[in-house]
């Protein structure tokens, strides 16, 4: 369990303590491309993780530090942007259900994970 809570901490540190360095580079490089390669690192975090036994730590812990990196270029810059079409094109009062949705659909994907791993493997659902 320990190294469960370190591999976890590494996950979350890399979700957020990343952002600053994909602000940047979007700001160098354009959002498109952090997009890109946000997508890119999710994409090889899953084969990565998906790919670990089930006492492989340093293989884990790369591939979820992989997926936070990911999620932070693809999260900050996607959610602004979907914030900003959403406030000139949605009706107002109608962010607080979309929250509400994205938060509920992360509640049932966390679940139904839970659900496959202890019925099938970690790998079953990588």
């Amino acid at each position: 369990m320990t190294v469960v809570g370190v591999v976890i901490s590494m996950h979350v540190a890399a979700m957020y303590g990343a952002s600053p360095l994909f602000g940047w580079l979007a700001d160098r490089i354009g959002r498109m491309p952090v997009l890109a390669l946000g997508g890119a690192l999710v994409v090889a975090a899953s084969g990565i993780s998906g790919m670990a036994g089930s006492h492989d730590a340093p293989q884990m812990a790369v591939g979820m530090i992989m997926l936070g990196c990911g999620w932070s270029a693809r999260r900050g810059l996607g959610l602004r942007a979907a914030d900003r079409i959403r406030a000139t094109s949605a009706p107002t009062g109608h962010s607080g259900l979309r929250d509400l949705l994205m938060n509920a659909g992360g509640a049932l994907g966390g679940l139904t994970a839970g659900i496959v791993v202890q019925s099938w493997s970690y790998p079953a659902l990588g």
